[in-house]
């Protein structure tokens, strides 16, 4: 579906505002969605507003959840946008009116114009003014505890959390401590030239409480710490 589109100004590479994430990724947001003609809009809970060519309301809690973010760094980049001359904005107790500054810089009017009907052009912009509906992202007490938890790519993910449920069945938490301490453990093993899903298969086949190296002959007795010394004397000699 036709969409409309906008023009992307080369000049911010220049100024370096791409190294700031959020504030690259608000400069796109407000070009795109801000109104590219005098309207008038609804918004629920307060009625009736007049947009400028160039303006788009927002609160900065609505804005903070469809970015994922924490709504003082949403106010933080809004003032930046200020400083900048990108943009200048006005606060109510209920809302926020942001107005791009040179507007025709990013939609100049002629790009209004094409093959279309001025009621396809109405319906495609309301399609672009409207932002997309904000799903919410359910996060649970369990994910709040390994949210911190950096998998590495090499990592099979499922095994994992089948790892997880053998760690917790009958031998205590698994901490999201004690997990980045095993994949530390895997690491590791990695590096030494062991595959580290293979060495979690071969701890549940052999339901040992720890991660060790492969055993070629796989043999499940655990090592004594005098045969582990002596294998890994070997192994460098």
């Amino acid at each position: 579906m036709h969409r409309g589109y906008t023009k992307a100004w080369r000049k911010r590479w220049d100024k370096g505002y791409h190294q700031d994430h959020l504030l690259w990724v608000l400069m796109d947001y407000f070009i795109d969605f801000a109104a590219y003609r005098d309207k008038e809009i609804y918004k629920k809970g307060v009625g009736k507003i007049n947009l400028k060519r160039g303006e788009w309301i927002f609160t900065y809690r609505e804005l903070a959840d469809f970015m994922a973010v924490n709504p003082r760094r949403i106010r933080t980049c809004i003032q930046r946008l200020s400083k900048m001359q990108f943009s200048t904005h006005k606060a109510t107790h209920q809302y926020t009116i942001l107005k791009v500054i040179n507007y025709d810089t990013y939609q100049p009017k002629e790009l209004l114009t094409d093959t279309h009907t001025d009621t396809d052009q109405t319906q495609h912009r309301h399609s672009i003014d409207t932002p997309p509906p904000i799903t919410p992202i359910i996060v649970t007490k369990k994910d709040k505890k390994d949210k911190n938890i950096v998998f590495p790519d090499w990592l099979d993910t499922e095994l994992w959390k089948e790892y997880k449920k053998y760690r917790q069945n009958g031998k205590g938490k698994f901490t999201p401590y004690a997990q980045k301490l095993a994949i530390s453990k895997l690491e590791k093993l990695k590096e030494d030239g062991n595959d580290p899903n293979e060495v979690i298969r071969q701890t549940i086949e052999c339901g040992w409480s720890g991660l060790f190296p492969l055993r070629k002959n796989k043999d499940c007795k655990e090592e004594t710490r005098e045969e582990w010394i002596a294998r890994q004397a070997a192994r460098l000699s």
